[in-house]
Order: structure tokens, then sequence, then C-alpha cells
């Protein structure tokens, strides 16, 4: 199966002033080429910001929405590896960076073929999906919580 992942509003772009009264949250969605399999991870404005404050002094703001990003991704994939034999994210974030410390934080995703496209003029077919869990969490798989979080930093073993 191939899996296409799109976030529809940065996690950044959620913390600015402007858009925390008008957007509830951020969704990540993946969605499978065939369209048949679909996840999404709702992170809600609230808890971004008690994700922050936990993380504030421990790393830059940058980098605390760098592992959110990747935690999101990893949350959306993880009960379908068995299924996966290519990943494509959307360059919502410098591939570099973002697969550096997707790599770090969830060696497991080494197994995958990850191919970065699309970018502001192209749209994943991910994208209409996790607009649609970011107007309606209600539709979300998943909630990402700090608790969820803290329960992920424990050490994993990689396969």
């Amino acid at each position: 199966m191939i899996v296409n992942i799109d976030i529809s509003l940065q996690i950044s772009q959620l913390n600015k002033t402007g858009n925390k009264k008008r957007n509830k949250g951020c969704a990540m969605g993946m969605v499978s080429s065939d369209k048949e399999t679909k996840y999404s991870v709702f992170l809600s404005k609230k808890e971004l910001e008690k994700i922050i404050k936990y993380y504030n002094n421990k790393f830059p703001l940058k980098t605390i929405y760098v592992k959110i990003h990747s935690i999101m991704i990893y949350c959306c994939l993880e009960s379908y590896f068995d299924k996966i034999i290519k990943i494509n994210i959307c360059k919502d974030f410098k591939p570099t960076i973002l697969t550096k410390e997707l790599y770090v934080m969830f060696p497991i995703l080494k197994k995958y073929k990850i191919k970065w496209i699309g970018g502001k003029g192209n749209k994943s077919i991910a994208d209409k999906y996790a607009n649609k869990v970011r107007k309606h969490p209600e539709f979300a798989s998943q909630l990402l919580t700090l608790e969820k979080i803290k329960s992920m930093e424990t050490p994993r073993k990689s396969e």
C-alpha cells in the first residue's frame, strides 16, 4: 500500500496570534493511493499550548514544531506498518530536517521508502481529507495530547 500524508494548517501557523482565534487546531491526514484507507490525527490549539509549555526550556520552538509534526506522521502510520510499502509526504517542512527527526525519533521508518511530494502549488490526495478533519475535529481518528507525547518519549525498540 502506498500512503500519502499531508497536514492542514502548519503547527507554527496555529501558534500565531491571529490563527489562534480562527482555527480549532491542525490535522494530519493519511490516505492510501486507492483512497480506501484513511487515518487522521488532530492537534487542538489548547493541547499545542500545553506541549509548548512542557518543552519550552528543553528545545527551541522550531524544534518543538518538527518533533510534533514527526509524531503526528508516526501516529498516522503506526497501525498500518505491516501493509505500507511507500510513504509520500507533502513538503510542509524542509525534507532534510524532517527526515532526520523522523529517523531519530522512529527508527522503524528507515525500512520504508519515503518520497517528498507536492509543495505550495501541488496538492496531495491527503490534503482534502486533512482539511475536513481540521474543520471538523470530530472526524479525527486520534487526538494528539501532551499525555500521548509523553508516553512516546520512552525509548523504543527499532525493528
